[in-house]
């Protein structure tokens, strides 16, 4: 695809993207930007370069996880060698990503698709206003999102020439693991261009994709297993034993997912989705009606339904990885996991436009009107992310009752020194259900700083009846009765607390 013509769309759509996300560099740290930024040692010293490509992602700060993500190390560690771990710097590597990637979308549109450029210039302008993809962009630590959607999207642009598509794909799938189903996507731009797209032939020439992918899963379970790398759960619980509860749960997935697409509201992190053990809930069954029409496109010859096809295949082929039904994942619901899927949506919806005797011109006025209004959502929830106590606040707004969001927000009062602002949320927090030893702890450090040493005490011995493994109230135990005089009590706990912590 010559790009010159089109130069004033790629430029429209990075100034488009750029006013979007204009508020974001103020944005402070949160949640694992503490891991993956602020204490990794793997992007502030060179002399750590090739440990990032044998490391899980948090290793550069001490932890272990089943996470294999060395580009997005990498993209980091190239930023703070450049500009050191300045905030606005790391907010622009996530904005540029996105740009970089809406005027993929519009090459893939005009390239390989075949959409009119107006149209296809609508869809990429419209995905990249939206607001769900704020989680992916305004979050920094949420670079793979983006940057392994570019990779994905790199391939598919150059899928025709499959052994260039290939090297983009293993750069995808060191970025994130969800690029997984890059092979997946081009089989689908292969079934809604064929002849003949129920013959196994149409399919044939992906197969250097099948290979990497299976050396890719060889290697994650043995060189690059750093935490058992396909569970995510620690203990068996009803998702994680019963395949079933997990398909009905993807199910009842759809239609939230559908609502926040076309109504983008109430967006946040940490929602309590539930899980379904039942067929009778109405959003297992609009999540099987949403799949039986996915299928009943796709088994439809007609080529007029082709953009239709299109659209359920990528959006159901890319959220594959999310469904927790063959592998169960560690959340049942996350806004950023339509980064990659919503692409299809959009590009099938305006693949059909294009076929119609629509004008350009109209369909582009009534979707710039469409992302002025998206990008105003957008520029509004970039906010919600501006700092810990914004960031959770908003959630408890949008979901009350939540145990560990009045922890952590009582965790980012007690941080800023407003100590009864945060002893009234863990005091919530303990009220909805008094399971976390943490929650405790923290309640006690409220105590010990105001000088209530004997409320402390009751607060930390609390934490430890309700898990005697946490070493941290042991030691605080210790300080607090070394403060009182008791010099018996205090070595006591200190000896409790060094028999427990880990090495």
């Amino acid at each position: 695809m010559a790009l010159k013509p089109y130069r004033y769309y790629f430029l429209s759509l990075i100034l488009f993207v750029l006013a979007a996300y204009c508020n974001v560099y103020g944005n402070g740290f949160l949640l694992d930007d503490e891991f993956l930024l602020q204490k990794n040692r793997f992007i502030e010293d060179a002399d750590y370069f090739w440990r990032i490509f044998t490391s899980s992602s948090t290793m550069g700060a001490g932890g272990t996880d089943s996470f294999y993500r060395p580009m997005q190390t990498l993209a980091y560690f190239i930023v703070v060698q450049i500009f050191g771990l300045q905030i606005p710097a790391i907010h622009a590597l996530n904005v540029v990503l996105h740009a970089i990637n809406a005027c993929l979308i519009f090459g893939l549109g005009v390239g390989r698709l075949k959409i009119k450029p107006l149209f296809a210039f609508s869809a990429a302008l419209i995905w990249a206003a939206h607001p769900l993809h704020t989680e992916a962009v305004t979050y920094m630590s949420a670079t793979a999102d983006p940057l392994h959607a570019m990779f994905v999207l790199l391939a598919l642009v150059n899928s025709r020439r499959i052994w260039v598509a290939n090297i983009f794909f293993i750069f995808g799938l060191m970025s994130k693991e969800s690029a997984i189903v890059l092979p997946l996507l081009v089989m689908v731009l292969e079934a809604v261009e064929s002849e003949e797209p129920f013959h196994w032939r149409t399919y044939l020439r992906t197969w250097p994709l099948w290979v990497t992918t299976v050396l890719y899963l060889i290697a994650r379970k043995t060189v690059l297993n750093f935490d058992d790398t396909f569970s995510f759960y620690k203990e068996a619980n009803i998702y994680t034993e019963n395949i079933a509860f997990r398909a009905l749960t993807f199910l009842g997935t759809l239609p939230m997912y559908g609502y926040l697409l076309l109504w983008p509201h109430n967006l946040h992190m940490e929602r309590d989705f539930p899980v379904f053990a039942g067929w009778t809930l109405e959003p297992i069954l609009g999540g099987l009606f949403l799949l039986a029409g996915a299928l009943a496109i796709f088994l439809e010859r007609n080529k007029s339904w082709r953009p239709f096809s299109l659209a359920a295949l990528w959006f159901f082929m890319a959220h594959i990885p999310h469904t927790g039904v063959l592998l169960p994942v560690n959340s049942l619901f996350l806004e950023h996991w339509m980064y990659l899927p919503s692409i299809g949506l959009i590009l099938g919806l305006m693949a059909w436009l294009s076929r119609t005797r629509i004008p350009g011109l109209p369909v582009l006025a009534v979707s710039a009107i469409i992302a002025l209004a998206l990008g105003s959502v957008t520029f509004i929830q970039n906010r919600v992310w501006a700092s810990p106590i914004t960031f959770y606040e908003n959630i408890l707004r949008a979901a009350k009752g939540n145990c560990r969001v009045h922890n952590n927000l009582g965790m980012a009062y007690a941080e800023r020194g407003e100590g009864d602002r945060a002893i009234e949320q863990y005091l919530k927090a303990v009220a909805i259900k008094d399971v976390y030893a943490q929650v405790r702890h923290n309640l006690a450090e409220e105590y010990m700083r105001r000088g209530d040493l004997q409320e402390a005490i009751v607060q930390l011995k609390r934490a430890l009846d309700i898990d005697p493994q946490f070493y941290y109230s042991y030691k605080n135990l210790a300080a607090v009765y070394q403060r009182l005089g008791d010099q018996k009590e205090a070595q006591r706990y200190f000896d409790l607390y060094q028999k427990i912590r880990p090495e």
